[in-house]
């Protein structure tokens, strides 16, 4: 089988042909590139400014490095959005390294479009583009027509675009077919490694800076693995959860196909789950058993006894972890008379504004609601990208001036309805249901079992994200989280298309052994 799946891919490179661009021209284009980094360089050199210092030698970095192959950008780029990014910002007190997820998926990016110019490839006949694919391309869309519209200003549409646009690389180079499936294959495996490189961080941050911090309402905030924030204030914890919630999906994918051992799958899962309680994600109560249903859902469906099972061991594990919520966290607060489950109230409440601007996942829809400065134009495709982010140190957007001190993009939704507006937002919901719709439908088609698994795995991962949307705004804003995403809908992609529908007969009530063997047909 071709290891690349480009070859028979609807969407990726298909017959021989002459290169899009001549390497005498591309070679020209990289000089010019050089010659721009080293005066740009030179400049902010001599300006003596230190940012300025930093970002012409990340320039010249990222020129060096696009010289190498995709491969490796694309396995640096995991490490820094799952390890190193995190862990400049906590332990080293560096904000600037959230940049570096974003800076390391445009150098993937970058590469991509290189390989796509000098590719001897063509694209084949498409025979249809997946919804979720079509709504990706509206979502862009959406976006650009709010940048002209609006005349976004220079700084904040770069500030905006870098959230937006540069993760999304990682979903071409895999759904596109610009990298090995056995790379792609690796990458999942090196997932599952996660919990147990994150759980002796954890473990620390529970138990040693955690319990330093005097108010024991968020001191566990502080509880975010290696995915960054701040050890006196909150961080990515969610992130912590979603990635944890992924890995064990995928162990059990793996582990199904026979690619990891069963004491392997074990220590994934126990890893996680106690990463989940140790860092206090109370929606872990919902996102836990919603992934895992959906992951066998075809057979709950048509097993109702296996699903009893399942959802009895379950109900277990989350009255397990109910039963440790309360010792390690809300008996030991005594906040007030209320108990562990009522403080859940607050997440809807459209009036949850503090005194310091933390804005609610209510309040933040209910600001964007009321909102009369707006014209039609604005209400559908919003203000342009950045226009409500409230922290930056080089563009503050021009709609959050104006609700200085709140923070009104404190979920993705918000800041999707008040930068791109309802076409913006309801596209990139649009995205995540679609993938799950197109997981679903492709649950019973044939093919390698480890590709079938993963979808299965990848599906899951997609419903997960759904509410992650409300949560908070790192889907948008936070490189760890996106990657996860891409790298989710780039396999959904890639896998989903090349399975086969039923290839045994369904009318065959007692098949024999010949009719029962399915020859797993692997799509590379």
């Amino acid at each position: 089988m071709n290891e690349r799946i480009t070859s028979t891919r609807p969407f990726g490179l298909g017959s021989v042909t002459e290169a899009r661009m001549s390497p005498a021209l591309i070679n020209a284009l990289m000089l010019v590139i050089a010659l721009l980094v080293a005066l740009v360089a030179g400049m902010a050199i001599g300006l003596g400014n230190y940012a300025l210092d930093a970002l012409a030698f990340a320039a010249i970095i990222g020129f060096v490095l696009l010289l190498l192959p995709l491969e490796l950008l694309m396995s640096a780029h995991f490490v820094t959005a799952t390890i190193i990014a995190g862990c400049v910002v906590y332990f080293l007190r560096i904000q600037q390294g959230h940049w570096l997820p974003f800076g390391s998926a445009l150098l993937v990016g970058a590469k991509v479009l290189l390989t796509y110019l000098t590719s001897r490839r063509q694209p084949s006949a498409s025979s249809g583009m997946p919804f979720f694919v079509i709504a990706l391309i509206a979502y862009l869309g959406g976006m650009a027509i709010a940048v002209f519209v609006n005349r976004v200003p220079l700084l904040q549409g770069i500030v905006g675009l870098k959230n937006l646009l540069p993760s999304w690389a990682v979903f071409i180079a895999i759904g596109f077919g610009f990298v090995p499936w056995s790379f792609v294959k690796r990458l999942w495996m090196w997932l599952i490694a996660i919990p147990i490189i994150c759980f002796p961080v954890v473990m620390y941050q529970h138990f040693i800076v955690a319990a330093r911090r005097i108010d024991a309402v968020t001191r566990f905030d502080a509880v975010v693995g290696t995915f960054g924030g701040n050890p006196e204030g909150g961080g990515h914890s969610s992130t912590l959860m979603l990635y944890m919630v992924g890995a064990m999906l995928t162990a059990v994918a793996l582990r199904r196909s026979n690619k990891i051992s069963s004491l392997y799958q074990v220590a994934v899962i126990v890893a996680a789950f106690l990463a989940i309680v140790l860092s206090e994600n109370k929606s872990a109560f919902v996102l836990l058993p919603a992934a895992f249903l959906l992951f066998d859902l075809d057979t709950h469906l048509r097993n109702p006894v296996r699903f009893v099972l399942v959802a009895l061991v379950m109900a277990v594990a989350l009255g397990t972890m109910y039963k440790a919520y309360n010792a390690l966290y809300y008996d030991a607060e005594k906040i007030g008379s209320r108990e562990g489950t009522e403080r859940l109230e607050y997440f809807f409440d459209p009036n949850n504004v503090k005194p310091g601007g933390e804005v609610g996942r209510g309040a933040s829809l209910s600001i964007w609601w009321g909102d009369r400065l707006y014209t039609p134009l604005q209400r559908l495709f919003g203000y342009g990208p950045g226009a409500s982010r409230a922290e930056s140190t080089v563009a503050i957007g021009n709609v959050a001036k104006r609700y200085i001190p709140w923070t009104i993009n404190s979920t993705a939704i918000a800041q999707l309805l008040w930068d791109q507006g309802l076409f913006g937002c309801l596209s990139y919901l649009s995205i995540l249901f679609g993938a799950v719709v197109f997981g679903i439908r492709r649950y019973r088609w044939q093919g390698d079992e480890e590709d079938r698994q993963l979808l299965r795995a990848a599906t899951a991962i997609s419903l997960v994200l759904i509410p992650f949307s409300l949560h908070n705004s790192h889907l948008i804003n936070a490189g760890q989280d996106q990657y996860l995403m891409s790298l989710t809908l780039g396999t959904l992609l890639a896998v989903g298309r090349q399975l086969k529908k039923d290839v045994v007969p369904t009318h065959a009530k007692n098949p024999s052994r010949s009719q029962r063997r399915i020859v797993h047909q692997s799509p590379r």
